[in-house]
């Protein structure tokens, strides 16, 4: 598996590309879009604590990957129920429309060509266009993240359609491995070939 590295400084890119997802400017409805927004937050603010700490929506967007991982570790199989109206919007319009509008600039903004799942398809951008998917690491199961950069791995379309809901131990994300690590050497026995 191939480390996920960010292009820069990793703090100022996940910052600037936060204001672009979240940027009511461009908004039709910008009353509308600031209600959920603040709906969002609030549920997150009473629903979200760690070690004392209860999070905002922003800091879930910006969390780096061990902070997702010590959320969803304490919330198990499920965050604490979100309205659906919220939901909603979190995976058919933040994810679904405005992550659509930087998901090039995200994925150009990481330092990788090919699948990080199974370093094989090329994830990079052709013209004005990404040609990756964009995987959940942690699932969907936990909607509040889904617009989390953290959370989202750029892999191609068959790694993507394989991996599903399903989990697997290492996301490309977690700086505790480098790849080396995850590499084991096991010497063949004089019974083995190399093809066994």
């Amino acid at each position: 598996m191939i480390p996920i590295k960010f292009k820069g400084s990793e703090k100022e890119t996940v910052h600037e590309l936060y204001h672009k997802l979240l940027d009511v400017s461009n908004q039709k409805d910008k009353k509308g879009y600031i209600t959920h927004i603040k709906s969002i937050n609030a549920w997150c603010l009473n629903n979200i604590c760690i070690n004392g700490h209860s999070f905002t929506f922003p800091e879930i967007i910006k969390a780096d990957y061990d902070t997702l991982c010590e959320i969803a570790q304490k919330y198990g199989k499920g965050m604490p129920e979100m309205s659906d109206q919220d939901k909603k919007f979190m995976i058919e319009y933040l994810y679904n429309q405005r992550f659509s509008v930087i998901r090039k600039e995200f994925s150009d903004k990481l330092e990788m060509k090919v699948c990080p799942y199974c370093n094989r398809n090329f994830v990079n951008s052709a013209s004005n266009r990404t040609i990756c998917d964009l995987d959940h690491f942690l699932t969907k199961k936990y909607p509040v993240m889904a617009v989390s950069f953290y959370n989202l791995v750029p892999v191609c379309h068959s790694c993507n359609h394989v991996k599903s809901t399903e989990k697997i131990s290492y996301s490309p994300h977690n700086k505790k491995y480098n790849t080396d690590d995850l590499l084991t050497e096991r010497p063949l026995s004089p019974q083995q070939s190399w093809g066994e």
